[in-house]
């Protein structure tokens, strides 16, 4: 009992969930949220909760506990890293235009890697391709050989170009990454 406590309650969790055990460690994280913590730290501890609820395929839980710690002056990152959460968990639920109105306006890679996600799980091939093309910047223009991310980010989009009809995607794909391509496994 007492912050030393705490601090265990606080990474037992993280323990349980790297060995598949969810359910324990949401029952740990929320009672620290509902019992124990307050403001700030229990916003951050609720966005770990929420991370636990989205692996244990648990989206509604997710949203509603994000929805239920939020406060104003929260630290960016947590408020970028919740937001992310709960349009993860939104796509899960199949409310994809709310997932996407959320990540909108986010300018950063990972927002950028869920907004193709989010389009390649509903079924917007156009969308998944161009935002998948658009995650590989320049890398066709490199002369660094791709690795194994990259060639399954290029044959990705274009399974996405492929499935929206875009002839024009393809061949601009094409132009730019057959010749990294070429003599891979991909």
């Amino acid at each position: 009992i007492g912050p030393n406590g705490d601090e265990m309650s606080r990474h037992m969790p993280e323990r349980l969930a790297k060995i598949d055990l969810l359910g324990p460690a949401a029952t740990l994280l929320s009672y620290q949220v509902n019992k124990r913590l307050d403001g700030v730290a229990r916003a951050q501890v609720a966005t770990r909760l929420a991370m636990i609820y989205l692996m244990d395929h648990k989206p509604e839980k997710a949203v509603q506990t994000l929805h239920d710690t939020a406060i104003s002056g929260l630290p960016d990152d947590v408020n970028r890293q919740r937001m992310l959460l709960e349009a993860r968990a939104l796509a899960a639920m199949k409310r994809y235009d709310q997932a996407l109105d959320l990540v909108a306006v986010d300018d950063s890679y990972d927002a950028k890697r869920l907004h193709a996600d989010i389009s390649w799980d509903s079924g917007d091939w156009s969308a998944a391709a161009q935002g998948t093309e658009a995650l590989l910047g320049d890398r066709w223009n490199d002369a660094k050989p791709l690795d194994p991310g990259e060639r399954n980010e290029v044959m990705r989009t274009a399974i996405a170009y492929s499935l929206a009809n875009d002839e024009t995607g393809l061949e601009r794909l094409r132009a730019h990454f057959a010749a990294k391509m070429q003599n891979t496994p991909d």
